[in-house]
């Protein structure tokens, strides 16, 4: 959205994303259809020679739509490896635990954040699993074994009801400037 930016999908799997700060808000990756039980191994430079000023997430997403209500309602997953100066997990909402997974912790909260209505449509529904510690930026490593995931959230109550649509490894800015290379 608005600014300069540029995404190339490089050999599979890797992807590659430069902005500028007139960047209003970018978000891209590489990802899978369905939700299964994937184990994704990461690796890369991450917002290289970035001050924690910077506000950008390096996270696996996905989404889909809720369809037990009266009427449907989005929902959208976060696992966050890393951020700058917004954790997503802070935004207001519902603490919902925390969890072990692949040698760090992961704190769960789930948050109603409004966005320009779509009027057969409820609020989106968004859950942030944050990783603790988080990642640094620079060179950048990691597993994220999302059946474990899955497992800790139904855990903690928290019931996905239809069928994940696709899930993105994947980079977002707002408002900075740096690079992604995963």
């Amino acid at each position: 959205q608005n600014g300069d930016a540029s995404f190339s999908l490089e050999e599979p799997g890797r992807y590659t994303m430069s902005w500028t700060s007139a960047t209003n808000e970018l978000q891209g990756g590489v990802g899978w259809k369905g939700g299964s039980p994937t184990i994704v191994h990461y690796s890369g430079s991450f917002g290289s020679g970035i001050s924690n000023s910077q506000n950008l997430v390096l996270s696996y997403y996905g989404n889909y739509i809720d369809n037990s209500e009266a009427f449907p309602r989005p929902i959208y997953l976060y696992i966050i490896e890393s951020y700058g100066s917004y954790n997503p997990g802070n935004c207001a909402g519902v603490n919902l635990g925390s969890y072990q997974s692949d040698g760090a912790t992961y704190l769960l909260r789930r948050c109603e954040i409004s966005r320009p209505s779509i009027p057969e449509l409820l609020t989106p529904r968004y859950y942030y699993a944050v990783r603790t510690p988080k990642k640094y930026f620079g060179p950048i490593s990691g597993t994220i074994s999302f059946g474990n995931h899955m497992a800790a959230w139904r855990g903690l109550n928290v019931q996905l009801t239809q069928p994940i649509n696709y899930m993105i490894m994947s980079t977002e800015a707002y408002r900075s400037s740096g690079n992604s290379d995963i």
